[in-house]
């Protein structure tokens, strides 16, 4: 594996000297003519260099991306006595029937 870093190394090194030859004499050459420029290149190139990239998830710490709540509470009942007997005795048992409409709703959409 060794020999193929090394092989990569200087495969790099001569294209950069190549490249750099290339653009110096076409910079060169529009000043002082086509054909006239001659340029040697020779690089030191540092490959100590280490990049590395990482991501951490922490799934104990999770982060609210986005949160939406919302609550809806419409009543309108009517309340009616039950028209009977019973209903119109005092201290009788006296029932009470509900009509209308009631609507509850609730949402809650968390995305973490």
């Amino acid at each position: 594996m060794v020999g193929g870093i090394i092989d990569s190394a200087t495969e790099y090194k001569i294209n950069m000297e190549t490249r750099l030859t290339k653009i110096i004499e076409d910079l060169v050459s529009k000043s002082v003519g086509f054909g006239k420029v001659k340029a040697n290149v020779s690089d030191d190139i540092d490959f100590d260099r280490e990049v590395i990239n990482y991501e951490t998830y922490d799934t104990e710490g999770q982060v609210i991306r986005s949160q939406r709540t919302s609550s809806e509470n419409n009543k309108d009942n009517e309340k009616m006595k039950d028209v009977s007997v019973a209903n119109n005795i005092p201290n009788g048992n006296q029932q009470t029937q509900f009509f209308g409409k009631e609507k509850v709703r609730t949402d809650n959409i968390t995305n973490l």
